[in-house]
């Protein structure tokens, strides 16, 4: 894949064969292997009432599952969802599900510069948590399920996870600090309201080869979660607005947590 042509984009264009130019492949895993927990999934530390009530019961709720509910019906009230409802709903989402820890911040980033072909590009991921040094750990790409795109998001989730470790190497040396040799980081993308988990590795060689132009010896491989259900095409369909759905990825969430 070496004679694959390199041009500079943003992580918004970013494409397949950018992927294969760069020597990036993508591998599909069980739970077992992809968390390393054995065949069991962790219990969620969701609310119970969201895990029990497809719409909100009556009475008072928790602030962050009336904040869940609240931002799920918005969404499921447009026609056709935007990436902003849905980024809304998954940052609501993540904070119910206590991702947010002293340490982290959960938001929304600025777009993010970094090296591709000897030209500076940007990435600007939807939501990402940012450590204390700033630097980010999780990147989440958003996809509107209602739209006719055909353009496949695990590229652009990919590009964003390599920006993000840019911008990690630029915040160690500012600070004096040695580079990293690699790191991983978590990824979700959430198409409407049903997630897909990513481990994506990103190494300083990776990094440099895409600033460079270069083919990379080493392969970059990238795990993704097969989701726990039966129906793919179904769970695509309706996310977290079935039970059976909710229960079992509130699991993957909770098993997620250990990945950054």
């Amino acid at each position: 894949m070496a004679e694959i042509q390199r041009i500079p984009k943003s992580a918004q264009r970013w494409v397949a064969n950018d992927l294969l130019a760069f020597n990036i492949h993508i591998v599909t895993e069980d739970t077992a292997t992809f968390f390393g927990t054995g065949a069991n999934l962790p219990e969620s530390t969701a609310d119970p009432v969201f895990l029990e009530h497809v719409e909100p019961p009556p009475g008072p709720l928790l602030r962050d599952t009336d904040m869940v509910y609240g931002s799920l019906g918005a969404l499921l009230d447009e026609e056709d969802p935007s990436e902003g409802s849905i980024a809304d709903f998954t940052g609501d989402l993540l904070s119910m599900l206590q991702y947010g820890v002293p340490g982290r911040l959960l938001r929304r980033l600025r777009r993010i510069p970094f090296q591709m072909c000897g030209k500076t590009v940007r990435a600007e991921p939807k939501i990402s948590f940012i450590a204390r040094d700033h630097g980010a750990d999780l990147i989440v790409h958003t996809v509107k399920v209602c739209s006719s795109s055909t353009i496949d998001p695990e590229p652009r989730l990919i590009a964003e996870a390599i920006a993000a470790f840019s911008n990690w190497q630029d915040i160690r040396e500012a600070a004096g600090q040695d580079l990293l040799h690699r790191k991983e980081m978590a990824g979700i993308i959430m198409r409407g309201t049903a997630p897909t988990f990513y481990k994506i590795p990103i190494t300083q060689d990776l990094l440099q080869s895409v600033g460079d132009a270069t083919y990379p010896v080493q392969p970059t491989i990238v795990h993704k979660l097969r989701t726990p259900v039966q129906d793919v095409d179904k769970y695509f369909r309706e996310g977290l607005r079935t039970l059976d759905n909710r229960r079992v990825i509130m699991q993957c969430f909770e098993a997620f947590k250990q990945c950054f």
